[in-house]
């Protein structure tokens, strides 16, 4: 499958493949594979909704990996709000949405502040909203992006306390 995501949870020693499409076909994945480098073990799980182009990040600080967004179907490039929460604290999973349904947005944290951001994408046209968790609080807010804008680049400087979203087809 390509179109897949990729993520991380540092301090537990575990790597997600999530979601993807396969051509031929057409098919849209749900499927999670999890490597676990401290067993050296394969497991898979499912994520809510079958989906491709996934903005994703970790707060490894509070064991907690994210799947957000994406696009659900090839020929009406419908796009979820969904978001799945892998706890790695009780190895559960957990659902949430976003402000809106989009598809290509970018996503970072600064994981010391308890924070996951996951910023532009496409709906029907490109998104300003910055989707905002706090772990500390279990909390959803939303900040807006200087321009709406899609395929945005993200990253943060951890002990700075900063987020960059740059770039992007606006």
């Amino acid at each position: 499958r390509f179109y897949f995501s990729s993520n991380a949870l540092q301090n537990k020693g575990l790597i997600f493949f999530a979601g993807g499409f396969m051509n031929p076909g057409y098919t849209i994945y749900d499927t999670v594979d999890i490597f676990n480098a401290n067993k050296n073990s394969w497991t898979t799980a499912k994520l809510s909704v079958p989906r491709y182009f996934i903005a994703t990040t970790a707060i490894n600080d509070f064991n907690l990996a994210f799947f957000a967004g994406g696009t659900t179907d090839l020929i009406t490039n419908s796009v979820t709000s969904a978001v799945d929460v892998f706890n790695g604290n009780n190895n559960q999973w957990l659902t949430a949405q976003l402000a809106i349904p989009r598809t290509a947005l970018s996503a970072t944290s600064l994981s010391k502040k308890g924070l996951a951001f996951f910023a532009g994408g496409v709906n029907t046209n490109e998104v300003g909203i910055i989707d905002i968790y706090s772990a500390f609080n279990n909390s959803w807010t939303t900040a807006i992006l200087s321009i709406p804008r899609d395929s945005l680049a993200s990253t943060s400087l951890e002990f700075q306390n900063i987020v960059f979203f740059g770039g992007g087809d606006g």
